[in-house]
Formats: C-alpha cells, sequence, structure tokens
C-alpha cells in the first residue's frame, strides 16, 4: 500500500463535478505529486498538472463553479485548480502537520467555502476566499 513501483504515481481519491465538472474525473496522483484529467466518455487521460515536489495530492473535488480542491498531504496546504484559466492557487493552512487528507465544500454559500480536517493535530478548519 505505501511502496509502488519505481515512478509509480499512486492514483488515490477521485472526484467528479457532475454538471459542474463536465465529463470530467480528477484523480489525485499522490506518489508523483500530480492531478490528472480523465475524460469519463472517451476514458482517455486528458492532461496532468504538476503539483508542487512533495506535496503528495490526496483527494480532489469539484465545487459549484467548475474548480477543483485538492488537499496536500505532506505541504500543509490547498490547492484551487481553476480548469478554464488552468491557474492552480495555493493555500497555507496555519497549523503545521496537518497530513490531510480529505475536504469538504459546502456550495450553498456564494463563494465556496471548504472545510478541511487535520488528521494527525485533531483540528479542522474553514477556508473561506475573499
Amino acid at each position: 500500500m505505501n511502496f509502488g513501483p519505481p515512478n509509480g504515481r499512486g492514483p488515490r481519491r477521485l472526484g467528479a463535478g457532475g454538471r459542474n465538472g463536465g465529463n470530467f474525473m480528477w484523480v489525485a496522483l499522490n506518489k508523483s505529486d500530480e492531478l490528472a484529467k480523465i475524460d469519463v466518455r472517451t476514458k482517455q487521460l486528458v492532461k496532468t498538472y504538476a503539483m508542487p515536489q512533495g506535496s503528495a495530492p490526496y483527494f480532489a473535488t469539484v465545487d459549484k463553479n467548475g474548480n477543483v480542491w485538492v488537499p496536500a498531504q505532506n505541504a500543509d496546504r490547498i490547492y484551487k485548480l481553476d480548469p478554464r484559466t488552468e491557474q492552480m492557487t495555493e493555500f497555507q493552512l496555519p497549523t503545521r502537520g496537518t497530513d490531510l487528507r480529505h475536504l469538504t465544500i459546502d456550495d450553498s454559500t456564494p463563494t465556496p467555502t471548504i472545510w478541511v480536517t487535520y488528521n494527525r493535530s485533531n483540528k479542522i478548519a474553514r477556508l473561506q476566499e475573499r
């Protein structure tokens, strides 16, 4: 489970956005520090997006605006990818040693509110963009 072939990608939790995410599945590639975009109709890998080295992305999910949110297991950060512009935004968290694995999106607010759980420090955090 913790080891794979050299240069393995280590896919972890998948995410899709339904009508907000189009026809795409997003895959966090934990071991290669990438985010993969897969077309669910053609079953083809469309593109991979490089993430910071050592970040270990663990999960991917899509908000109501079609943005992809990714918690980084080793970086104490959350990343947002805007698929339209292919711009990645980094959000640094206030606590160190978080071991992020999952996040939840509250789409009922005007701009999505992101909730994360810190696996190592028994805390939760709320992220709201201004």
